[in-house]
């Protein structure tokens, strides 16, 4: 996914790990870490390590977020909770170094995301959840034009404590693509083919529908897709025909 701030690409441990390890360094202490499920990461050796576990997942499927001036990868977003027959997947396992924090660029990372779900792959549902006291994760989610739907409290324990998941999202229009295969990687250039296909099939349903709506209403109702609301000229001669005829009656009336 390119930008003109940044760039979205796989996450790959050999090729990102060690300098993303670096990047999350020059924020010390376990800031970047306090509402993730893992980490900190004492070394890249240990990053990288999990950065493997996880690099060939289909859900949650990793991206390295670089930056577009000198290519440095300076933060990892994700997508999760992948739901292709119910058109709903999640972004999450936002983990920004300072280099990205509060910059244009992470804004961008969100839009390039945001748009390939909805403008490419056609999911009608995008959620941001996050740890209810994550204040920052709250706001950029409202500025970014989520909608707070609810809090699951105490939804689970995450690193010895109780987490209540805040839930917001955005909706796009249309219904849900559709595949055989039961699991999309918004990755793979395969899943354009089988969303047109699904729109090709949902067009075709449509025409369907219409056609069969028109045969009813031709049954019952005549020709309604042709047939004038206004008078017809035989209706209107004839009205005005007996309306004379009406007249003469009452003039020979004594």
């Amino acid at each position: 996914m390119q930008g003109r701030l940044c760039r979205l690409e796989p996450l790959i441990a050999a090729t990102h790990a060690a300098a993303l390890h670096e990047a999350y360094s020059r924020h010390p202490g376990e800031a970047n870490w306090t509402y993730l499920p893992y980490g900190p990461f004492s070394s890249a050796a240990e990053y990288g390590a999990w950065v493997k576990s996880i690099e060939t997942c289909d859900d949650p499927i990793p991206f390295v977020i670089l930056n577009a001036l000198g290519n440095e990868p300076v933060g990892v977003a994700s997508y999760l909770r992948i739901n292709p027959p119910e058109g709903s997947i999640e972004v999450g396992h936002l983990s920004y170094s300072p280099a990205l924090q509060r910059t244009t660029a992470a804004t961008e990372a969100m839009y390039l995301m945001m748009h390939r779900a909805f403008d490419e792959f056609g999911y009608r549902r995008y959620e941001w959840k996050c740890d209810s006291r994550n204040a920052d994760s709250r706001r950029a989610a409202a500025r970014l034009g989520f909608r707070y739907e609810g809090t699951f409290r105490q939804a689970m324990v995450m690193k010895g404590r109780n987490r209540g998941s805040r839930s917001s999202t955005k909706s796009g229009r249309g219904c849900a693509p559709r595949s055989s295969s039961g699991s999309i990687h918004p990755t793979s250039t395969k899943q354009g083919a089988n969303v047109s296909d699904w729109r090709r099939s949902c067009l075709a349903e449509v025409n369907d529908l219409l056609r069969g709506a028109h045969r009813f209403l031709t049954l019952f109702f005549g020709s309604p897709m042709h047939r004038s609301l206004a008078p017809s000229r035989r209706s209107v001669h004839q009205g005005a025909s007996e309306s004379s005829e009406v007249a003469n009656e009452n003039r020979r009336s004594p």
